[in-house]
Formats: C-alpha cells, sequence, structure tokens
C-alpha cells in the first residue's frame, strides 16, 4: 500500500471519528415557509441555542438540483435570517428545503431536509370588466390589476388571453406590460359567437388567473319587457315589491295587455311550480307588483332549503300587436323553516385552544342566514350578551353573570372578563361585527362562550368551546393590543411565559413567508411576567400578517401566535365629482378625480339597474383586491373574515377581516397552521408525530372535535366530514354557483348589454406627471338613466386606492326626446316618423317641435277629418312646427309623416324640440333605394398596357335614357331606378377596401351568415394583406393592424361552430363536413405568420383536432370520403357534358383535404403528426394512381397542385395532361372548364367594339375554382408565360361584382392565384400609367386616374354616375395592368325583365298573406322552392333573399325558432334586415317544400311600392339562381292614417289633439312668445 492510500485511510477514519462525536447535534431551531414561489424573496430564520457557532448552508432543491444556496456562520442566541431568492421562473417540481450545519472548520455536524409546497401564484391579480354580460359585436374592455405581495405595482410583462366557452383561445397579447400595475385592454366580439362564459386569462410566469365574462347572441326586438327584484330576499319580509314596464328603444312606456305568472324553484331542484297567474293593462310607465310572500305553498313552510321566485310578464302592444317578455329571478336567503337571522363567531370551528394567563380575541358576527347584511335599524334595535361557563381544573364548574355588550354604557357597565373596543361598537350596526377580548378567569382549564341577539322578532345564540392547552415543560402566551394596525404604524404586542426564559423570538409572516425575525431579551428571570413589544408596520405584511413567538427552555420549544389584519389600502384620499355646472343642459359633464401624485388613475360607469345591481363580480372594488392578497395564505378558508352581499345589489360585496388568537395547541401545531416549517432537534421527528392513529398530519388535515381529522378541502364543503360536524361549524355561506345565479337572473334586454351608451365613462388618465387630480369632459349618454361611476388608481408611492362608495350620476335631461323610423323606403314611400317627447321636471311644460325644411323630402297636410289618399297626398314643404303640452314626468308621442322626393340617396330628416327646459336637436338618416325586383350588371375590363402604349376600351351601359316603350303597356324599367358606379384600381385583386368594410355584401354584393362565408371574409383580408406584403405597397402598419382585428373578429365567428370532436359545421346543429373542416384548415393555415400572431393567433388545439378528425374519413385505398349526411360536396358539382366517372369520384375532395393537411402538418405534434403524415402518403398513392385517367379539367386541376404541394414525382406528367384541357374563348384566353364559357358579348356600333356586362353561365364559379388551381401549378412549374398573363387576364372578366368573382371559393382561390401571380410578375415595378375615364352622356363623369407609384396602385377610385345611360371611354397610356370595373342596377316591375339564368335550375314562388285587424299590421310571406334540375339530384347550400315591406320587421331569434321548430327540412339559419329577410338551406330538394314566416310592421308607412323582389341561389354557384317578382298591391293602397303615420290622424291613439285643450290664456300667449325668442336666439345653432 502506498502513501497516497494510507493517507486516504486516515483521512476516512479522522471523519468517521468526527461524525460519532457529533452524534448528538447543537440546539438549533431553523424556520422557514413551507411555501414557495417564483420570484420570492425566501427567507431562512435560524437561532442557536448553544454556545458555539455554527455554520450554516441553506439550500432550495428541486428535483435535487439546487437552485439557490447560501451560507452563513451564526453565533449563539437571537435569531439570523437567510434570504434566498427564487428564480422568476421557477416551474413546478419536487422542491425541499436542505439545511447543513458544521463547524467553521467544515466539520459536519447534521443535515436536514424538509419538502416545500410550490405555488406558481406570485403576485395579486384582479381583472375589471366594463359589464358582466356581453352580446355579440360587442367591445370588451378590460382592465388588469397587478400588485405584488409586497403592495407595490407589478412593472413586468405578462400574457394575456381571450377564452371562448370551449376553451378556444380567441385573442392573446404577449409580454403586455403595466402602467403602475395597470394594463388596458379591449377586445371586440364577434357577429355571432359561441354563447356561454368566456374567460379572460393572465399568465405571469407560471401563475394563471380568470375573469369569466358572459358572452350571448341577442336580436333586438320591437320593445321589451322588464322585470325588477330584488337580487335575495328575506323569507320574513311579508311582501316582496316588483316592478314591470314595457319599453321601446326610445324609452317610451308601451301600453297594452300585461300577463303576469309568479313561479317558484326549490334550489335541490330544477323544475319550476306554477303559483298563481295575473292579467292587467299597462298604460303609462311601470305596473307595481306585490308578492305575498306568506301565501306561497304549504309545502314551502315545510322545507329548509332555500327557494328562488320568478316572476315573468308577457305584453302585447294594443297598436300594432306586437308581443314580447321578460323575467327577474331573485333568491331567498333561506327556507321557510330557516331562521333570516343567525349570529356566530369567527374562528376556525367550534373548539379553540388558550394558554395560561392568554387573553382571548374573538369576533361575533349578525348576519342573515345567507351571509347578507342586517339592516341597521334592526341591529339598533337589538342586544347583545356573553355568557361565560367555566370549568376549573380541580373540576368544579360555574357560570358569570350575562354580560351585555351592546348596548353598553361604558361608565357604568364594567367588566374584568370581557372588554371591547369603543370604535367596533360605533361601528356594530353598519358591519354587523364586534370584536372582543375575554380573559380567561384564573385556573379555568375550559370556557363556554355564548353570545346570544335578542331582537324583536327572536333570541338567536351561538356558542364556542375554549380549551386550556398547556405543556409541562412550560407555555407562553401572545396576545396584541393594537387589533387594526395600519402601515407606517406600530403595532403592540405582550407576551407572558410561565417559566423563566431570558429572551424569546418573534417571526412576521404574511401571505406565508417570513417577512420579519427578531429577538427580544426580557431582561427578567422572573416567571409570570409580561413583556411587550411593538413592530412597525411595513407594506408587505399586508393586508394581513400572523406573529409567531418561540423561546427554548429546558430543551423544547414553547410557541404561540396571532393573526392580524392591517389596513394597507386608501392610504391617500380618491375623490370623484361629477360636474354639471359647465353644461347644464346635461349633454356633457366634467368628471373631476383626484388621487395621488403621479398616479394612474381608471373610471368606468355602469347602468344601475341593468348592469351593476347584478353584482357578478365584475368590477374592482377594495376588497376583491384585498381577498386577491389574502389567498396567498395556505389555510385561506379557515381566516376569520366576514363577507357582506347586498340583498338588492346596491352596494358591492364587501370581506372584512378580523383579529384573531392562534389555535395551535402544540408547537408543531402553532408553526404548522402558520404555514411554516420547523427543522430542530427539540422537536419530534415527523415521522415519530405520525405514529398515533388519533394525531392529523399538518397542513393538510385538521382535527375534529369528535376525534378523527378532516382535510383542508372539507372545510365548509356543505358535507359534514366530522361525527360532531365541527368542519362546517362558524363557517360562511357563499353558494358557488352566484355567478350563474346572477348572470341569468334577468331576461335579456338592450339595456342590460348597454352597448352603445354603457362605455361612456370609460376613461384612464396614463399620465404620470399630473399634480393628483384631473378634468375630464365627456358627452353624457342620450338615454336617460341612473348611472354608477366608481374609480380606483394605484400610485408608485402609496400603492392602491379606491373610491369609499361608488358615485351615483342621472343622465336624465328636463327635456328629452328621441326620433327612430325605418332605415331604408322605397322611392315614393310615405314614412311616419316616431317622435318621443319626455318632460322630467315636475311642472307641465309647453314643448315646440320643429321639423326643418328640406329640398329633398316634404311632409304630409292632412285634413281635419283624417281622409287622406294612399297615392295622391296633400304635400307641403318648408319647416312646420307643432305645439304641444306634456305633463310634468310623462312623455308625448308625435308621429311625423314626410315623404322623400329624391329617386334614390341619403336623405337627412332634423326635426328640434325645444321648451323652458332645455332643447334636444335629432337627426335621422334615411336610404331611399329603388322601387322593384332589382337587376344587376357588371363589367369587368383590364387596362393591359404590358406590350403597348396607349389602348382604348368602349364599355356599354345596357340602360337606354328612358324606360318608355312606345304604344306598349311595360317598360323597360322603373323611373329613377338606375344607378352606375365605376371603379378604378391598379391592384389584381380589385379595389382596396377598408378592412372593416371586407364582406361577402362589398365584395360579392349578397348575403351570408354561415361558416364559409366568414372563412371567405376571413381569407379575403390575409389575401389582402398578402398581396401587399409581396408587391410591398403596404404602406405602414396601421392597415396591418386593422386587417388582422377584422380578420381575428372573423376568425371567431368561424369558431363559433367548431364542434369538441375536431369538425365544423356550417350551421348551428347541421352535420359537420369533411370538405368544410378541410377548407377552414386551408384557409388558416395561410394566417399563422409569426409577424402577425401579436394580432392574430391562430390556437394549435384547432389543428389538432380537426386534423385528428379529418383522418378518420380516409379509406385504406388512400381516398377520402365526405360524412353520411351529405351526398356531394361543392367539388363534386359540374354541369355541362362531361360527367366525373365512377371511378373518379373523391379525387377532388381527397386532392382538397391533401392541401389541408400538408400546409397543416407543421402546426401539429406527436401522434397527431404521425397520422397526419401517414394520411399524406397514402393520400398521394391514391391521387398518382388515378392521375392518368382523369377527365374533369377541375378534378386535374385540383389534383395537380395537390401533387406539386406534397413534392410527387407524377407532377410533371399530370401538368402535361392538365395543360391539354387549356381552352381558349372568343377572346382568345386560356382558361380550365368542362364546360365552355363564352367571352363577353362585343357590340359594335360606328367600328368600335362596345364591351357589354357579362352574363351568368353554368359552370361559372367551377370555372374559376379550375383556372385557379391551373395558373398556381403553371407558376409554380413554367413562372410568367404568356399563357399565364392570359389567364390572369381571363380571370379578371370573369367578374361579377367589383370585389370578387363568382362566389365564395372561386373568389378565395382567385385571391392567393393572383396574389402568387403578383409576386411572380413583379407589375408594381413596371406600373406607371394615366387613364382617362368619359362619359358622352354624362358631362359630371370625366376623371383622370394616375398611377404613379406604390402608393398610386393601392388606392381604388370610385365614380357615381347621374345620368345612367349610354357608354363610357376608358384610355389608357403608360405601362402596366389597371382593372375599371362597371356595377349597374335598375328595377323592374315586370315578370318578363327579372334576371334570368342560362339554365333553369329551381322553382320559386311567393305568396302573402294580411291580417284583417290593425290594418294589416301582419303580414304573413309562403315560400315554396323546389329544385328542377335532373343533375345533380339536389342543389348545393342555397340563399333565399325576399323582400319585405318598408316598417316591417322579423327579429333574427323569432325567425331561428321557426327553424328550430323544423319549418323546411333543410332550412338551417336566417338572416333579418329591413327590407330584406334573409334565408339559408343545407339544399334545395326537387320536390316542393313551403314553409311560411310573418313580419310586423314596426313603424307606420304608406303608399308602398307596388312589387317587391326574391332571389333563390346556390351559395357556391351564384349562376344558378331564380329571380321573381310579386304583388303587394293591398299594402300599396294603404293611406298615412290608415297605418296611423301621423299626428293628424284623429282615429289614431296618438292624434295630438292639444290645440283643442288650450285655452288661449294670458300665461299661453307668454309661453308661446318665450318660446319665440328662445327660437330666435338658437336659430343659428340649431344645426351647424
Amino acid at each position: 500500500m502506498d502513501v497516497s492510500a494510507h493517507a486516504a485511510l486516515a483521512a476516512a477514519l479522522f471523519t468517521l471519528c468526527i461524525l460519532v462525536s457529533s452524534s448528538e447535534p447543537p440546539c438549533h431551531v431553523v424556520v422557514a415557509g413551507r411555501t414557495i414561489r417564483p420570484g420570492q424573496l425566501y427567507v431562512v430564520a435560524i437561532h442557536l441555542c448553544t454556545e458555539e457557532v455554527i455554520r450554516f448552508t441553506t439550500s432550495i432543491l428541486r428535483s435535487g438540483v439546487v437552485l439557490r444556496s447560501a451560507t452563513l456562520s451564526i453565533p449563539s442566541g437571537g435569531i439570523v435570517q437567510i434570504p434566498l431568492k427564487v428564480p422568476a421562473k421557477a416551474v413546478a417540481g419536487d422542491y425541499k428545503l436542505v439545511i447543513e450545519g458544521s463547524t467553521p472548520r467544515g466539520n459536519f455536524y447534521f443535515y436536514n431536509a424538509t419538502s416545500l409546497v410550490y405555488q406558481p401564484k406570485s403576485v395579486a391579480i384582479v381583472v375589471q370588466t366594463s359589464r358582466p354580460i356581453y352580446r355579440a359585436l360587442q367591445t370588451v374592455y378590460f382592465r388588469i390589476l397587478v400588485l405584488q405581495m409586497d403592495l407595490k405595482a407589478y412593472d413586468d410583462s405578462m400574457d394575456v388571453f381571450i377564452v371562448d366557452s370551449e376553451g378556444l383561445v380567441m385573442r392573446r397579447w404577449l409580454s403586455v406590460f403595466t402602467n403602475n400595475g395597470i394594463a388596458s385592454l379591449s377586445y371586440k366580439l364577434p357577429e355571432y359567437v359561441k354563447d356561454g362564459v368566456w374567460m379572460i386569462k393572465v399568465k405571469i410566469h407560471n401563475q394563471i388567473e380568470e375573469q369569466k365574462i358572459r358572452v350571448e347572441n341577442y336580436f333586438n326586438p320591437y320593445f321589451e319587457v322588464f322585470v325588477d327584484l330584488p337580487n335575495y330576499f328575506c323569507p320574513d319580509v311579508g311582501v316582496l315589491n316588483a316592478s314591470v314596464w314595457g319599453m321601446l328603444p326610445t324609452q317610451e312606456y308601451v301600453r297594452g295587455n300585461l300577463s303576469l305568472s309568479l313561479s317558484l324553484r326549490y334550489h335541490d331542484r330544477s323544475e319550476w311550480i306554477n303559483l298563481w297567474k295575473r292579467n292587467t293593462f299597462a298604460a303609462n310607465g311601470p305596473v307595481n307588483v306585490e308578492l305575498d310572500l306568506n301565501k306561497i305553498s304549504v309545502e314551502t313552510e315545510e322545507r329548509v332549503t332555500g327557494y328562488d321566485l320568478k316572476l315573468k310578464a308577457a305584453m302585447t302592444d294594443f297598436l300594432f300587436g306586437s308581443s314580447s317578455s321578460g323575467f327577474a329571478i331573485t333568491r331567498s336567503t333561506a327556507g321557510r323553516k330557516s331562521h333570516s337571522t343567525r349570529i356566530r363567531f369567527l374562528c376556525d370551528g367550534s373548539r379553540i385552544p388558550f394558554k395560561p394567563s392568554q387573553p382571548i380575541v374573538l369576533s361575533v358576527a349578525v348576519e342573515g342566514s345567507s351571509g347578507h347584511a342586517l339592516s341597521p335599524a334592526k341591529i339598533e334595535n337589538s342586544k347583545l350578551s356573553v355568557v361565560i361557563e367555566k370549568t376549573m381544573v380541580d373540576g368544579s364548574s360555574a357560570n358569570e353573570e350575562p354580560v351585555e355588550i351592546y348596548p353598553v354604557d361604558f361608565e357604568q357597565e364594567t367588566s374584568d372578563l370581557i372588554s371591547v373596543d369603543p370604535d367596533a361598537l360605533e361601528t356594530f350596526p353598519d358591519t354587523g361585527v364586534i370584536t372582543l377580548t375575554v380573559r380567561p378567569p384564573p385556573k379555568s382549564s375550559t370556557l363556554r362562550i355564548s353570545a346570544v341577539l335578542d331582537t324583536p322578532d327572536g333570541k338567536y345564540a351561538t356558542s364556542i368551546f375554549c380549551v386550556l392547552a398547556v405543556s409541562p415543560s412550560g407555555n407562553i402566551a401572545l396576545h396584541a393590543s393594537t387589533l387594526a394596525p395600519k402601515i407606517d404604524e406600530y403595532a403592540v404586542f405582550h407576551l407572558t411565559a410561565d417559566v423563566p426564559i431570558e429572551s424569546f423570538m418573534y417571526l412576521v409572516i404574511s401571505k406565508d413567508n417570513i417577512v420579519l425575525a427578531d429577538d427580544i431579551a426580557r431582561g427578567s428571570h422572573i416567571a409570570a411576567t409580561t413583556t411587550s413589544f411593538s413592530v412597525t408596520m411595513s407594506p408587505d405584511m399586508a393586508p394581513a400578517f400572523r406573529i409567531v413567538a418561540f423561546a427554548v427552555y429546558n430543551g423544547s420549544i414553547m410557541s404561540d401566535s396571532v393573526f392580524l389584519p392591517v389596513s394597507a389600502f386608501n392610504r391617500y384620499e380618491m375623490e370623484l365629482t361629477m360636474n354639471n355646472a359647465k353644461d347644464l343642459r346635461g349633454d356633457s359633464v366634467e368628471i373631476i378625480v383626484s388621487g395621488d401624485e403621479g398616479a394612474y388613475i381608471a373610471v368606468n360607469s355602469g347602468r344601475e339597474q341593468h348592469s351593476y345591481r347584478l353584482q357578478a363580480g365584475n368590477d374592482i372594488s377594495l376588497s376583491r383586491v384585498t381577498n386577491a392578497l389574502m389567498s396567498f395564505e395556505e389555510n385561506f378558508k379557515r381566516l376569520p373574515k366576514v363577507t357582506r352581499r347586498s340583498l338588492d345589489g346596491n352596494s358591492a360585496e364587501e370581506t372584512r377581516y378580523y383579529p384573531s388568537t392562534g389555535y395551535g395547541k402544540t408547537p408543531d401545531e402553532t408553526f404548522s397552521s402558520n404555514g411554516l416549517v420547523v427543522i430542530s432537534n427539540l422537536m419530534p421527528a415527523k415521522n415519530d408525530r405520525h405514529d398515533s392513529p388519533d394525531s392529523c398530519v399538518y397542513p393538510s388535515q385538521y382535527t375534529c372535535n369528535s376525534g378523527g381529522c378532516y382535510s383542508e378541502e372539507a372545510k365548509c364543503n356543505g358535507v359534514p366530514d366530522c361525527l360532531d360536524s365541527s368542519d362546517e361549524q362558524n363557517c360562511e355561506n357563499a353558494p358557488e354557483d352566484d355567478y350563474d345565479y346572477l348572470t341569468s337572473r334577468l331576461s335579456r334586454s338592450m339595456y342590460l348589454y348597454d352597448a352603445a351608451d354603457g362605455d361612456w365613462a370609460w376613461r384612464e388618465i396614463k399620465k404620470n406627471d399630473h399634480e393628483g387630480i384631473e378634468f375630464d369632459p365627456v358627452d353624457v349618454p342620450e338615454v336617460a338613466d341612473d348611472w354608477i361611476i366608481n374609480a380606483f388608481s394605484v400610485s408608485t408611492r402609496l400603492g392602491f386606492s379606491v373610491l369609499e362608495s361608488p358615485v351615483k350620476y342621472s343622465s336624465r335631461r328636463g327635456l328629452s326626446a328621441h326620433l327612430e323610423g325605418p332605415g331604408k323606403c322605397r322611392r315614393g314611400e310615405q314614412l311616419g316618423l316616431r317622435l318621443i317627447v319626455h318632460n322630467r321636471d315636475p311642472t307641465r311644460s309647453l314643448v315646440l317641435v320643429q321639423l326643418k325644411g328640406s329640398p329633398y323630402f316634404k311632409s304630409i297636410a292632412i285634413a281635419g277629418d283624417g281622409i287622406i289618399s294612399s297615392y295622391s297626398a296633400t304635400l307641403a314643404g318648408g319647416d312646420r312646427h307643432i305645439l304641444i303640452y306634456v305633463q310634468g314626468g310623462r312623455q308625448e308621442r308625435l308621429d311625423l309623416p314626410i315623404v322623400p322626393t329624391v329617386e334614390q340617396g341619403l336623405v337627412e330628416i332634423h326635426v328640434l324640440a325645444s321648451s323652458q327646459a332645455g332643447r334636444a336637436a335629432m337627426t335621422h338618416q334615411l336610404d331611399v333605394i329603388p322601387e322593384g325586383a332589382i337587376v344587376k350588371r357588371h363589367t369587368s375590363a383590364v387596362v393591359n398596357l404590358q406590350n403597348r402604349a396607349h389602348s382604348i376600351t368602349y364599355l356599354d351601359i345596357p340602360i337606354e335614357e328612358t324606360p318608355v316603350v312606345p304604344y306598349q303597356a311595360w317598360r323597360r324599367y322603373i323611373f329613377g331606378s338606375p344607378a352606375c358606379t365605376i371603379s378604378f384600381t391598379g391592384s389584381l385583386l380589385g379595389p382596396l377596401l377598408d378592412p372593416e368594410d371586407v364582406s361577402i355584401e362589398t365584395t360579392l354584393d349578397r348575403q351570408g351568415k354561415g361558416t364559409d362565408v366568414r372563412l371567405y371574409e376571413f381569407g379575403l383580408n390575409i389575401w389582402t394583406l398578402r398581396y401587399r406584403r409581396v408587391t410591398t405597397t403596404l404602406q405602414g402598419g396601421k392597415e396591418e393592424q386593422e386587417r388582422l382585428n377584422r380578420a381575428n373578429l372573423l376568425y371567431g365567428n368561424i369558431l363559433k361552430r367548431f364542434l369538441s370532436d375536431g369538425s365544423f359545421t356550417n350551421w348551428d346543429n347541421a352535420p359537420p363536413s369533411v370538405w368544410l373542416s378541410a377548407w377552414v384548415l386551408r384557409v388558416f393555415s395561410q394566417a399563422v405568420y409569426a409577424d402577425w400572431e401579436y394580432v392574430l393567433y391562430i390556437d394549435k388545439t384547432i389543428f389538432n383536432r380537426a386534423l385528428d378528425w379529418i383522418v378518420n374519413f380516409q379509406t385504406p385505398e388512400g381516398k377520402f370520403v365526405e360524412t353520411d349526411y351529405y351526398l356531394e360536396t361543392p367539388l363534386d358539382r359540374h354541369f355541362g357534358s362531361d360527367r366525373v366517372k365512377p371511378s373518379d369520384a373523391g379525387v377532388a375532395l381527397t386532392a382538397h383535404v391533401i392541401l389541408a393537411l400538408h400546409n397543416c402538418d407543421s402546426h401539429v405534434e406527436g401522434t397527431t403528426k404521425t397520422r397526419v403524415v401517414e394520411a399524406i402518403q397514402r393520400g398521394q398513392k391514391y391521387l398518382e394512381s388515378r392521375a392518368s385517367s382523369l377527365l374533369d379539367p377541375f378534378t386535374i386541376s385540383i389534383a395537380v397542385w395537390a401533387l406539386y404541394n406534397i413534392g410527387s414525382s407524377q407532377f410533371q406528367s399530370s401538368m402535361n395532361s392538365l395543360k391539354g384541357k387549356l381552352r381558349m374563348n372568343t377572346d382568345g384566353l386560356p382558361y380550365w372548364s368542362s364546360v365552355d364559357i363564352p367571352a363577353p358579348e362585343i357590340k359594335y356600333e360606328n367600328q368600335r367594339p362596345f364591351r357589354r356586362p357579362r352574363l351568368y353561365t353554368s359552370g361559372d364559379s367551377k370555372a374559376v375554382e379550375a383556372t385557379s388551381y391551373g395558373l398556381l401549378s403553371m407558376l409554380a412549374d413554367d413562372g410568367i408565360t404568356t399563357t399565364t398573363d392570359n389567364i390572369v387576364l381571363w380571370l379578371q372578366t370573369m367578374r361579377m361584382s367589383n370585389g370578387g368573382f363568382v362566389s365564395t371559393m372561386d373568389s378565395l382561390l382567385a385571391a392567393e392565384a393572383l396574389t402568387v401571380y403578383a409576386q411572380y410578375a413583379r407589375l408594381v415595378d413596371v406600373t406607371k400609367m394615366a387613364v382617362r375615364i368619359t362619359s358622352p352622356a354624362d358631362s359630371s363623369v370625366d376623371h383622370l386616374m394616375l398611377i404613379r407609384n406604390r402608393t398610386d396602385i393601392s388606392v381604388s377610385e370610385t365614380i357615381q354616375m347621374n345620368k345612367v345611360w349610354g357608354h363610357i371611354n376608358v384610355i389608357g397610356r403608360g405601362a402596366g395592368l389597371a382593372l375599371v370595373q362597371l356595377q349597374m342596377s335598375y328595377g323592374v316591375d315586370d315578370r318578363a325583365l327579372v334576371d334570368k339564368p342560362a339554365e333553369k335550375n329551381f322553382d320559386l314562388t311567393i305568396r302573402e298573406f294580411y291580417s284583417a285587424a290593425r290594418n294589416k299590421s301582419l303580414v304573413t310571406i309562403e315560400v315554396c322552392t323546389r329544385w328542377i334540375r335532373d343533375h345533380p339530384r339536389a342543389s348545393g347550400s342555397a340563399v333565399l333573399e325576399v323582400d319585405i315591406p318598408t316598417g316591417y320587421r322579423l327579429v333574427e331569434s323569432e325567425a331561428d325558432q321557426l327553424i328550430q321548430n323544423g319549418v323546411h327540412p333543410t332550412l338551417r339559419a336566417v338572416k333579418t334586415f329591413e327590407q330584406k329577410t334573409v334565408w339559408f338551406f343545407d339544399k334545395i330538394p326537387s320536390d316542393w317544400h313551403c314553409f311560411n314566416h310573418s313580419v310586423r310592421r314596426w313603424f307606420g308607412v304608406a303608399n308602398m311600392t307596388l312589387h317587391r323582389g326574391a332571389l333563390l341561389y346556390e351559395a357556391n354557384a351564384r349562376e344558378s339562381f331564380i329571380q321573381v317578382l310579386f304583388n303587394s298591391t293591398p299594402l300599396y293602397t294603404l293611406s298615412i292614417c290608415e297605418v296611423c303615420g301621423s299626428y293628424q290622424c284623429p282615429y289614431c291613439p296618438y292624434y295630438n289633439s292639444t290645440i283643442r285643450q288650450c285655452n288661449l290664456s294670458r300665461i299661453f300667449l307668454l309661453e308661446i312668445s318665450i318660446l319665440i325668442f328662445l327660437l330666435v336666439l338658437s336659430k343659428r345653432r340649431c344645426y351647424e
């Protein structure tokens, strides 16, 4: 053995000797928090109670890896803190605290490791939303308040997500930074949303906090019914008052029959029990209803469980016969057998320990049985007394005299046992909580403390059992004399020991972490002496802290603890004032808000009755912020607190915390119950403490009074886990379903969502240099109501502050008026505009109403007898003045009859109402549209200067100068109906529309609603953005941001019909579709772009779930098939002689799906990716095996494009086959189609070629799709060639509207192909031209269009023609390409002149039936349809547009109900507009199917158009259509008085009879003189 080996052996023996000699470690106590959090300054406190210096190494380990470690030599005595900074990005794992002790020379003493609990929560997050419930298309405004554990503002980044009811991410914001701890964001909801509870998720590191918002679809009815009931009620109140009223959007009260019904539902049941029904009449305002609770059924008397009452009201308007209903639900605070009042101690369970000479701090709460606050008057009329029953250590027992603690006279009432804080007594009637200190009698072993509340309606009592907890080795007792400390003040504590100790240590713990550790030298060795000490309150101790004191005596540890809340917020006064003095008319108000200098101030508003009173937890309050910080506590449920809810919702939920003494009977329990872990050789090991079957493992278990254990989750969960139910004693009543109840207890109304006015005071002051007070003028909403204005702020110096109580503000003006009427009408129709004048002053007022004259409309004059003709009414121009009396607090209605005098266009009607109380100016916009069935024509021409410098194009307008046909009864078109617009752009995609304007209506001039339509709008925005990027014409980031925001809105619309299995459906309750699901994925994949994800983020879950679902529809041979419901997909529909062979069926769908799989395989992982790759391989083999035998050009084109994308070796041969299918039209332009697609007709006059509008041809949409795929393949194969240039020219001739081609799918594919072509061709670099557009018939049309740079290329010009006939000259000079389009329309009233398809596809009949009552206020429209072609057997997805009379409406929710009732076997959806209802079908079968729908009069309209039209067409093949014309003579003959559209009609309910009621007294003449004087003064200011 060599020397080195001898040395190693000697060292090992020496180490062994050291270890053996050190078997007894020195006396030490190591205390640390049990919980570890990311970014936390984790503190380890060490007390060394031995006479030597020990070197301590403290380490935090995660799964055996050291995260943080520190070493410090600690002397004897005192307590030392070792801080360890936890990494901010620490993740979940197996965490341990390791303590190693050694001598300063390195000799090892001991090693100990204990497990820690990882909690991701490191900051307090509170989310405020502008309201609790939102409707589709509404903007969700929200703020995120983030505070650190020391109450300072969080200044780092966070991620924010909007998640729908299915858990899919709708919108996300990454790395959002706060301003003074506040981030303010907004999100606009889609047009149609997925109903349910959505979430706002905030993620900071691994912490995720959620805020609920309820999102719904809602459609405004003609009027709404409101029912007002409180949120909660006490069953013993006797009578419950409710209000019911109907109201129009103008705030006009509805008159009509009212049917009321009351029903009941027990909380443990789901069905409603009808109690009674009543009928009454609502005349002028709300109807008061008294609900006698004493008459509720006998069954209720015998039940303990609570119940809900539902008051439902249905009202029918007596003028037009429209009906609507509403309801409200109120919840009882208890069952009839339960007491509505209760008293409880705020402590953990019913059995608590106490130490010798230790005062016991207890709080007594008096409240309703559901936890609501009792009225102060009831408490003031009550007495509260405390009785103590004591048992001495010798077994004897005695009762102390009862002590009355409320009310109390401190000069006469004294007690040595009980003391009460005078401040608590003063606030007791308001808070219902009183804190008292009980001093146990000497030598007492147990105390039963009972509290008795004596009220006029009975006595209520509760008790608590206190048990002496002593240790034979010694005890210390800790209590506080400062029970309500504040930040920057001192809290005083007192410690008493029954053994002589020289010193003791104390720890201050807040949020389960040690924030302070110190030691106190007592200076006395005498037992039973009290030592006082003080602790300075710092922000990191708030909002509550625990102080744990311990001492070492004779080799054992003694400990005790106290819990104290800290007043940490509102350290600076915040005030908010609504200043009306600067605008006495009430149109604007100045918000004056004050806070600390440099604070971030946030203000919000809510409608008091319909939003604020819901109290659904959307607003920020002091309690919400406090609870967010208190939730850091490990035993949050067990804290002494009181939560108060307002029964009527007039105040927010309030939570208060109260002081208490510690509940630990042993040192182990004391440390454990305060969230601490202890490592000490003075305490038994954990394994030793688990040997007893009756012992409970802290902190996961707690002891029952009757023996046994229960878990933290079992505390106050409503289910007794202990034999004596001690785990359910002294619990708060906090129903978990409160959110669902509060957000569903009211029927839906426009005021509940408050989309128009609710955010008027959502204001933010972000400046950091203001002086603490701000003046912010805002416009007051026109609606008259009461509003609740709240505000909070965060200061960098003093932290969070909120208004003590919100401010109530009324937007009621002395005089207000609302004007409403149809937004559209047809030429020549007579309209009654509805004016509602409100006088909210208490006295009667004379109001002057002025209808301002205009050359664009006239008013109707009616004779005294009210007789007037429908089509030859007497018209009057100029101003019209009307004087009316309005009683105080009442309203009057005037129907103002007008007739537009323009042929078509926008007309503005101005009305002014004025009185002594103020004035109201109103403007109504009316769009006048042509009569008859509208025929549309479109011409698209390319100014092609690629190979020449000059070109002239003549575009024919197929409309004659006059509609009159000599010697004929019919006319070419209706007078005044022709319209024509000329658009010009340098973009191949067509005119560049603003992102908000990109829709199927603006681009394809048709209506849509399904998933495929929203996908089209989404894709068009994406391809427009991509086109702008590849052509480098995107100017700045604003347009990109707006387009992505619009795409994000449409993304939410699409996901409405994304099912949980991964499939997409086109309609609600429709079967899923493989074709549609793949099409969605193809379009979504084009939107996945890293630079866009800050606005538009496509949730990867969608790709995973959808691809998993799609691959299930692949056959073993590799072909993809559609679901069983659909006979064929839009890819399989072909017209013409070339049919798809049976063996080729499914090739197009397979290629379509393969393209989706290929585009999305990079967005999935794991088994899904494996399945996708395998599916692509099988699909590739299938396509390659079928490629050589394909005949149909469309099938070949999509298959070739799929083969190219997946890198097939057969791409080239298939490409050659595709080129062989190329066709040429008469203009020499190439395209692919199974049938001939003729070029637009050329008409020659004077040797000039006039290009006529293109007419629909069978196979148009499929030809565009096939040619788009072919263009993509040719660009990939050959790049730019003459053929590709000509294909682009052919595509442009196929446009049937300014912004699109034929239908949705072909338009999107063409946009993709043209974008790729633009990237290859780089036309932007060579385009520079001047184009002049003139019209010989219209001298106003003479425009010179210049394209000089990239900016000009993206600009679109639109010219409106005044004289629509003749032709257009387009003269171009320069180089490049430009697009000129004519969009024309005219109305016809002859069936022979309606638009006709190339081949007949549908049959359609329309019939109308009119109600006999109320002059045809109800019109029932019968629609019958059928498909008449032999191939295919049924149509594809179809759309039916039916014109409805002006002033009539159909509520979309009512139309949806018709669909759910199955009125048509394939009818899936509906969309309603003014003048039109649009119905959507899966398909139109070959046999006749009819359905009825009824439209109801909303506004009085007379002399209605004689003819209206209906249009039925295929959604994916617009060339398949039928247009019909139908007659409505019964409506045409109605006069303005027959529809009650004028205030001058004597037999209408709103006839203005004021003149006959007025006496021309001096006062009357004086009022008129004053009004005329005011009118002259304000004439110039009426309409600026």
